[in-house]
């Protein structure tokens, strides 16, 4: 996998950032990731991975396992969303993190700063 992992543990802090050519494939090891070896705050960031090369399939198939995972969880772990403002089709159609049923969709630094704050309150 060609993300980066990063891992905060003073903060309980987990952040995965994608790059530019990073397939299918390596989003859904990119959640995995934080599903599995997260933090209270899990941070995925798509700011400079290239969505257009992802198919409507991959998206909906995307979707479908963001939800598998949310629906599996068995603990109460609170996610952070970050992607990039090109993106908001792919952010409005397949990703959802739900912190106590609420949504956080984040699209820029200054709004997962915001974010953050949110899950931390």
């Amino acid at each position: 996998m060609s993300a980066l992992k990063y891992k905060d543990l003073s903060n309980d802090l987990t952040l995965v950032k994608l790059n530019p050519k990073d397939t299918y494939s390596e989003l859904v090891d990119a959640l995995d990731i934080l599903y599995n070896d997260g933090s209270h705050t899990n941070i995925l960031d798509l700011k400079k991975f290239d969505t257009p090369h992802l198919s409507l399939d991959d998206i909906k198939r995307l979707s479908a396992f963001t939800k598998s995972l949310i629906r599996s969880r068995t603990r109460k772990i609170k996610t952070a969303i970050v992607v990039s403002s090109k993106s908001e089709y792919f952010i409005g159609h397949a990703f959802s993190a739900y912190t106590w049923g609420a949504p956080i969709q984040v699209g820029t630094f200054s709004e997962l700063k915001q974010a953050i704050q949110w899950l931390h309150r």
